[in-house]
């Protein structure tokens, strides 16, 4: 494992700003989340995808991952399988969500806010699921910002989704760190001018997120947590 080094989490040295992924970066739902995609493609458009295909998809907006899953689907074919996905993801995800939670999360992010961190989810969800899924899981409180897909024009891995939460907390990229699962994620922080680190518990491996550019990678909340409050400002 490869820790980001104290001169490479931001490009001015200082935290004050984390933009988190969802997926795969805070909860585990990657697995969970393939399979339900791969099965209402299934149902609504007469293909058979697999559920790694779907799994490798993961970080791309919804619309998209129907897509490309179903390449041959018609438009309201593709319409009818991302409702059935989020009915799923609604029925079947969202109330696990508190068990899915990865080790370290809600004492991390309760130190990241008492260390005066600013704090934001940036998914390639739609808004109100990502909300679900934050309520269920407890730890809604802890994000006073969440931009889903839908709340941009250009998604991830556009600069657009990471700056549209940096407005919304009054933060600069200069003091802002990403932190995602996904080559998507990395990609996003950097066309946004931002430094990501990349945890490789969820969708890509760490070689795929060092390829893509992330500036660390590192394995578990905890670590994570050090890092960053290593570099935090004092709440006073």
């Amino acid at each position: 494992m490869r820790t980001p080094s104290s001169t490479s989490l931001t490009t001015s040295g200082q935290v004050r700003c984390v933009l988190f992924d969802l997926d795969g970066t805070l909860v585990d739902t990657p697995h969970a989340i393939a399979r339900e995609l791969a099965a209402a493609v299934g149902a609504t458009t007469g293909t058979a995808p697999r559920d790694e295909a779907a799994r490798r998809l993961i970080g791309l907006p919804l619309d998209v991952m129907v897509a490309r899953l179903a390449p041959g689907a018609t438009p309201p074919e593709r319409a009818e399988a991302v409702a059935d996905y989020r009915r799923r993801f609604r029925e079947r995800i969202v109330p696990e969500a508190a068990a899915l939670l990865y080790p370290g999360v809600v004492d991390g992010l309760a130190r990241m806010h008492d260390a005066g961190l600013s704090l934001a989810v940036v998914t390639s969800k739609y808004h109100d699921s990502a909300v679900a899924i934050l309520a269920s899981a407890g730890i809604a409180d802890a994000f006073p910002v969440v931009v889903g897909a839908d709340d941009v024009q250009h998604p991830k891995p556009h600069a657009e989704h990471a700056l549209h939460a940096l407005r919304a907390l009054g933060r600069g990229a200069d003091v802002s760190v990403v932190v995602g699962d996904t080559a998507h994620d990395v990609q996003m922080a950097r066309a946004a001018g931002m430094h990501c680190i990349g945890l490789d518990h969820g969708v890509d491996a760490a070689e795929t997120l060092r390829s893509a550019g992330a500036h660390g990678v590192l394995s578990h909340l905890d670590a994570l947590t050090l890092l960053l409050l290593d570099h935090a400002p004092t709440r006073t």
